[in-house]
């Protein structure tokens, strides 16, 4: 029979009520803690994503909708499905169409080259909100006679619409919670940002977003 007094391995600790050594108790106690903290914690994350991802831009012609409310009234009214759209667009699955769907959001550069895959035309414009509807975030034109052409710089219409309110990169920055390298980085360095940066920024400036489509050639 083994000397359980003398043997290392033996653990000779006082024992609770429920059968575990006091310091193994307290051991399950700190790992209790920190998996409430970190449910807490998961509980915040998941309620500020559902918080940043629900936020509705209020369109002219609709009571309201998402980032990419004209890309899904486009679908609607073409017909064209995400995986007809990945497949425009040389994707092998629709998995990235239906990841920007669900994201609510994509870079202004992947709008660009949808709606071109698809054989139409998109342009984006900035004009102060005290024209027309001044309550909207974006003015939709679908399939319109007279929409005007693309411009060879993606946010060329960003930039003219910051000349037209004389505000400087530093002031827009600061209205947006951003540096002003990333203004800068935008419009000089990638010719590139997000949906939701596009309203983000006609808001700062007081302006509504217009986005005429239109099929090409007309």
């Amino acid at each position: 029979m083994l000397n359980q007094i003398n043997n290392p391995y033996i653990c000779h600790q006082p024992h609770s009520k429920a059968g575990f050594p006091i310091r193994f108790r307290a051991k399950l106690k700190n790992i209790e803690h920190y998996c409430n903290l970190f449910g807490l914690f998961a509980k915040e994350m998941r309620m500020n994503t559902e918080k940043k991802t629900s936020g509705r831009r209020k369109f002219l012609n609709g009571d309201g909708g998402m980032n990419l409310k004209f890309v899904t009234e486009f679908m609607n009214r073409t017909g064209h499905t995400t995986t007809s759209i990945a497949e425009k667009m040389g994707y092998k699955s629709r998995q990235t169409v239906f990841h920007w769907l669900d994201k609510d959001d994509m870079k202004i550069s992947k709008c660009y080259e949808l709606f071109e895959a698809c054989g139409y035309t998109i342009k984006f414009s900035m004009v102060p909100k005290s024209e027309g509807v001044i309550d909207c975030t974006a003015v939709v034109n679908m399939v319109t006679e007279d929409a005007p052409r693309p411009d060879d710089r993606r946010l060329g219409f960003m930039s003219r619409a910051i000349a037209k309110t004389n505000m400087t990169h530093e002031e827009l920055a600061k209205a947006l919670g951003r540096r002003r390298t990333a203004i800068h980085h935008w419009l000089n360095e990638v010719d590139d940002c997000m949906i939701s940066q596009v309203y983000e920024t006609a808001e700062a400036l007081g302006m509504k977003v217009t986005i005429d489509i239109q099929p090409k050639g007309k």
